[in-house]
Order: structure tokens, then sequence, then C-alpha cells
């Protein structure tokens, strides 16, 4: 027999996230090897907004209307990755990016511009290094260095940014790391990419949103702390298609028929019991 207020569905919402991204053209076409990784919570958030239609003496409300529906992907991040912060700063993220190490084995003297390495394999001309020393008290002692050009088990480097520090290169070898930076504040318009929000229902059936276009509107939080594990805010834009992405050569063409019954996106949950 059934009570006042007694659950008429299993769809109770407790379940880990996962947030995939990528471009418009993989719309509808996200896997793992998207993921932002680690979150501590996500939320999708569909507001209503509208305007009411008052008259009288005293005002009584005669009607009112839906005039917008704004929605936002936000997301807790736990995953200070090269992608994520390209991500964050207002980029395509592009794919994970292999890191490249090898070490020094001669030493070098501060100001010098070759460096004579285990395995220069990997690094080009134009690549910006980092150096330090394998010793932990010393790790501070970081050189960031531009590649001129690469030999044999040697790295060549620009005079304008030789070693700052001498590096041991036969006892403790110095470390030294391909450093991929991500520009700052060389952003210049608008990049906008497909997402996906996963989490599972409590029978363990995936369930979520799929949105075909989306855009940043948030920003990098990064910040150092010996307390705990760092955590940033994402926060995004989901916005509808123009009739050129989703028409022909466009990069949204081969979800067309989606859209057009699903304009901004989908839930994807399945039925209620």
């Amino acid at each position: 027999m059934a009570k006042i207020g007694d659950a008429l569905t299993p769809r109770f919402m407790i379940s880990p996230a996962e947030v995939r991204i990528s471009t418009l053209a993989n719309a509808n076409k996200l896997t793992s090897a998207h993921s932002i990784g680690l979150l501590t919570s996500a939320t999708v958030n569909f507001a209503v907004e509208s305007v009411d239609l008052e008259g009288g003496l005293p005002r009584v409300l005669h009607d009112t209307a839906i005039t917008a529906q704004p929605g936002t992907v936000s997301a807790e991040m736990r995953e200070y990755s090269r992608r994520n912060i390209e991500l964050l700063m207002g980029y395509t993220p592009t794919a994970t990016v292999t890191e490249i190490r090898t070490t020094l084995t001669a030493n070098a003297t501060a100001a010098a511009t070759t460096l004579t390495v285990a395995d220069e394999t990997g690094f080009v001309a134009g690549d910006l290094i980092g150096i330090y020393p394998a010793t932990a008290q010393n790790v501070a002692d970081i050189s960031y260095c531009l590649v001129l050009s690469t030999a044999a088990n040697t790295l060549n480097l620009e005079t304008d940014t030789p070693i700052l520090h001498d590096y041991d290169g036969t006892t403790n070898n110095a470390i030294i790391f391909r450093v991929t930076p991500v520009a700052v504040g060389n952003v210049t318009q608008t990049n906008y990419f497909s997402m996906q929000v996963l989490g599972l229902r409590r029978d363990g059936t995936p369930m979520g949103f799929q949105f075909w276009k989306c855009a940043l509107s948030s920003g990098l939080e990064m910040a150092y702390s010996a307390d705990d594990f760092g955590t940033t805010p994402g926060e995004f834009k989901v916005l509808q298609p123009t009739a050129a992405e989703y028409g022909t050569g466009g990069d949204l063409e081969h979800v067309a028929a989606l859209i057009a019954n699903y304009p901004l996106g989908m839930y994807m949950g399945g039925g209620d019991a």
C-alpha cells in the first residue's frame, strides 16, 4: 500500500562524473580519451528565465512567458593536465602531450649553451626545455632554455637563453625535460567544442548529457597549497549551433538529424522503471 511521500522511481542521484570535451567535429563521438579526468563533482544547470504580466490594484499575476533557458556545465576539476590548462585558458584543447625527458651526462657550467645528454630523441629546434639538479636540496636551481639545434646526444641552446646554474652531469645527473608551454594572453577569439557529461544510474547504466556546442565562461584558477590537493572550477556555456555549423560541410553536419530534434543537446537516461 502506497504511503504519502513514497518514492515513485528508483532514479536517485549519487554518481561519479566524467566530462568529455573535444572539437565540434567529434560531437556524439566522444570517448574516455576525451575526458578531462578526475572530478570532485560536475553540475548541469538549465535555468528558466521568464517575464510576468501583472495588472490591477492590488496587482495580480495574469500570465507568464518563458524568455530564455540558459544552460551551463560546472566541473570541479582535480587534474592540472596541460590539456585542461589549455581548455581553461580559452584554447581548443589538443591531444594529450607525451612528456620527453633525458639526463645530463657531462658537467655544465652557468652560461653554457651546449648540453651533453643521454638521449636527444624527441627534442627539436625551437623547443623550450627545463633543466634542474637531480638532488632534492638544489631542485630550485631551474633554467628554462630554447633549443637552437640538436645533434647526437647534444642539445645546442640559443645564446640568449643559456643555463643559469652549474649542473652535475656525472654523479647526480641533472634532469632535462621538454616544457611544452601554453601561451598566456594569446586567445583572440572564442573557441567552441562539443561536450558530454556522464554518470551512472543506481543500476549501473550510463546516463548523462550530450551537448553539440559549448564555450568557456570561466578561466584558470591554480592555487598552490601544501595542505591539500588543488581543485580548479570549470564553467561552460551551452550554445545552440548555427545553421552553417550543421549544414552541408559544417563541423556538425554529421549530427544534423539529432540537432533537428534536440537543438542544444540531449539528456540520455532511459526510462523511469
